[in-house]
């Protein structure tokens, strides 16, 4: 229970719980806060009683030991700073919590994202005819789905042969894919009901010969494998 989102009606306003994604809640933030309250727990137990004036100089001593002592990456403390803003969201306020604010841009400045290099056209279709040639189709149409229009994960498993639209202006084909169908209960990174255009012709050509040579259907999943399964699929043509 998120007791940080609870109203004057003394429970958990819906709208604030799910402000952030059910599965970013569950399994990011939850997990990270959880952590966090065990280690204030523990700290309690050292020095005794601490209350709400106590949090922010706890949460920034928990940063820099996740920084220095366990040798955690950057992303984890910005995740935790997410988790307590979503479950407190009073402590959103820039004023707030000043000093874990200053430790976690000072981890900023030291730490290293360790955000995926790009790699060039030639790699990318090597990628592809590697995965041709092991006859793991589906996950080359993927690959140059998702470089094509930065698809995630969570994008490109729920679309649908409906979510496909083709339109023609002056001899060019141009198709388009719907994200986050607010009919379906469905989001996208950035909301609901929003899109993306296919930039090269050829990725176009390949995800309609895709969809016509299943025949799909308006409701038919595009794509039938499921994450773990592309991942592993990416994993084994890497190492190829």
């Amino acid at each position: 229970h998120l007791n940080g989102t609870a109203c004057q009606i003394g429970d958990a306003n819906q709208l604030l719980v799910h402000a952030v994604a059910d599965r970013t809640t569950t399994l990011q933030y939850v997990p990270r806060l959880r952590e966090f309250l065990v280690w204030l727990a523990e700290r309690e137990a050292a020095i005794g009683q601490l209350d709400w004036t106590d949090l922010d100089a706890a949460l920034a001593d928990f940063l820099a030991a996740a920084c220095y002592h366990e040798r955690r990456h950057v992303s984890y403390g910005r995740t935790l700073m997410a988790a307590v803003g979503h479950v407190f969201p009073a402590l959103c306020a820039e004023s707030s919590l000043p000093l874990a604010r200053r430790a976690m841009l000072s981890w900023s400045r030291l730490g290293q994202d360790r955000q995926g290099t790009g790699f060039s056209p030639e790699t990318w279709g090597a990628i592809i005819l590697t995965m041709l040639r092991a006859s793991q189709v589906e996950a080359a149409v993927l690959v140059a789905l998702c470089v094509d229009t930065y698809l995630r994960g969570a994008d490109w498993a729920k679309l649908r042969w409906g979510d496909v639209s083709i339109s023609r202006s002056a001899g060019v084909t141009h198709v388009a894919l719907a994200l986050g169908i607010r009919e379906r209960g469905e989001t996208a990174k950035t909301g609901h009901s929003q899109g993306v255009v296919i930039s090269r012709p050829w990725v176009a050509s390949l995800l309609l010969w895709w969809g016509r040579r299943l025949r799909l259907q308006a409701r038919d999943r595009l794509f039938s494998m499921t994450r773990a399964q592309f991942l592993t699929a990416w994993t084994s043509t890497l190492a190829d």
